[in-house]
């Protein structure tokens, strides 16, 4: 689950519950919940064992779906699945522990089974015990409610890892305050505005690199939204589809993406019911080059009636994008499974995350029950050549763990490849990873002072190996300045003496030392 506020409508009669019912969070129909408090959830089946759950944001706050309340997110809730506490199909669903809800404000959770629904009402408020909070204001479009401000802080610029922290909505005025939990203190976070495709149209967020803030106590930021008027748009549209042709009128994500003048600009979007999307993107400037990468996601991780869809890429050079660019995608319909056990240090791992991947045929996920098994849900109905690879997500491999087959062998990427439909056995074991004796040479360390600066700063080697020049970076990736070595007393020193310059911000820097690089980001403050 992801942090939420539900808001879920009861709409069966009391002596005709024969569908979902009794759905509950916390113990409640109406709970509040902090941005820290993680969720129980509850329900009762009376003649299926699946309801599809849908969350929507409540926008006017009165309690209701109304049909002005975008959805934001399809799961389902199934009776006997892997996150049924007890995995038995036994009428009872109880989901124990659920991810908080990290942003704050009202949604509304609606579950369906057999034409009955059932809804909550989640209100998400901030930790008490924080004392550290992020507001400001969106600025363009002035005074716009209903976007959502959040936090994101880069893992790994390399790869494109990221973690999504806390956020909020904005209210009438476009003010927004975001409540850090304490132990997110005294780090970098980037602050993004991102709309709601069916709240803002016409409207992406600005790059999320732009906007970093270093949390301690009290910080204000604003933020602006990049506007893109009509006229000055593309429109990305297209339809999605099966395998057998047939439009798929189940409600699919659509996430349209624009590198527009040398600038990441990204739009959320929806197919409409009848299999089709549109979403308006920023058109690049004359000259320039422009790429617009779109992924539907329709499986999730509670829809294994799909495979996620390939993403489509566009690349064009000037002159101007064209008004419309057509991407359609094909979801294949899982026709067959792929199954095996995953254990740690020998007994079952339960709730392990699994991913699968064919290529040019998308994607599915799955996690392991509580006995350490899992069923991959997959299509046969492609070329007989072309076989799945099957891996554990990393968030689900404990540090210092590797991943052996069942034949003993270290599977480098938590992978097993050219798996076709229908294979059993495909097992998994963690096992934790054998310290080896270091080698025993001089020590190479790398400080850093003061970090962050205000003027001078000083990078200080203890290395007897030889080292190349210091490079450091600007947060776009273009290189400002190169540091050369100074020696003394057996160390080398790199010195920034603050005649370069350089505006505040985040910057990144490289060193070479022999065969090891050294990487990291340092902070420079007015």
């Amino acid at each position: 689950m992801k942090k939420f506020c539900f808001i879920v409508v009861l709409s069966f009669l009391s002596f005709r519950a024969y569908g979902i019912h009794n759905l509950q969070i916390n113990g409640s129909s109406t709970p509040t919940v902090t941005t820290v408090e993680s969720l129980d959830i509850t329900a009762s089946f009376n003649g299926g064992v699946v309801a599809n759950a849908t969350m929507y944001y409540d926008l006017n706050g009165n309690g209701q779906l109304d049909s002005g309340d975008p959805w934001i997110m399809k799961s389902k809730l199934i009776d006997g699945g892997f996150d049924d506490e007890d995995e038995a199909v036994n009428g009872e669903y109880q989901e124990i522990g659920a991810d908080p809800l990290t942003f704050q404000g009202k949604l509304l959770f609606y579950a369906e089974d057999n034409g009955v629904s059932d809804t909550v009402l989640i209100t998400v408020v901030n930790p008490a015990s924080s004392s550290h909070s992020l507001s400001g204001k969106v600025t363009d479009p002035v005074n716009k409610p209903h976007i959502l401000v959040t936090t994101i802080r880069i893992i790994n610029r390399d790869n494109g890892q990221f973690e999504y922290g806390y956020g909020d909505f904005t209210d009438a005025n476009g003010d927004y305050s975001i409540s850090m939990p304490d132990e997110y203190a005294n780090q970098y976070w980037n602050v993004v505005a991102l709309d709601i495709a069916e709240v803002v149209p016409f409207y992406s967020s600005n790059d999320v690199l732009n906007d970093s803030i270093y949390i301690s106590g009290d910080s204000t930021k604003n933020l602006a939204m990049c506007f893109a008027p009509t006229g000055t748009i593309t429109e990305l549209t297209g339809e999605l589809r099966d395998d057998l042709g047939s439009l798929i009128t189940e409600p699919a994500q659509i996430m349209g993406i624009g590198l527009i003048d040398g600038v990441n600009r990204a739009r959320p979007g929806k197919t409409d019911g009848t299999g089709k999307y549109s979403i308006s993107l920023k058109k690049a400037t004359s000259g320039t080059f422009y790429l617009y990468l779109v992924q539907a996601s329709i499986a999730g991780q509670f829809y294994p009636e799909f495979m996620n869809p390939l993403y489509q890429q566009k690349v064009s050079l000037p002159p101007s994008p064209p008004t419309i660019t057509m991407t359609n995608f094909k979801a294949y319909r899982t026709t067959n499974i792929i199954s095996g056990h995953v254990y740690l240090d020998g007994a079952p791992y339960d709730k392990c995350h699994l991913d699968c991947s064919a290529r040019d045929y998308g994607g599915t996920y799955a996690k392991t029950f509580s006995d350490g098994h899992y069923i991959m849900p997959v299509s046969d109905s492609f070329l007989p050549d072309t076989a799945y690879t099957i891996t554990i997500a990393k968030k689900s491999i404990p540090e210092d763990y590797t991943v052996y087959d069942k034949l003993g062998s270290i599977l480098p990427n938590a992978s097993q490849s050219a798996i076709l439909p229908g294979a059993t056995g495909i097992d998994f074991y963690l096992k934790a990873s054998a310290v080896e004796e270091p080698e025993k040479k001089p020590q190479t360390s790398l400080a850093i002072y003061p970090n962050p600066f205000t003027g001078k700063i000083v990078f200080e080697l203890s290395s007897s190996e030889l080292t190349e020049n210091l490079l450091l970076y600007d947060i776009a990736g273009k290189q400002v300045t190169t540091l050369k070595s100074k020696t003394h007393n057996g160390l080398h020193h790199f010195v920034l003496s603050g005649k370069e310059k350089l505006p505040s911000g985040i910057y990144f820097y490289s060193l070479k030392v022999e065969d090891r690089v050294f990487k990291g980001k340092v902070v420079k403050l007015q």
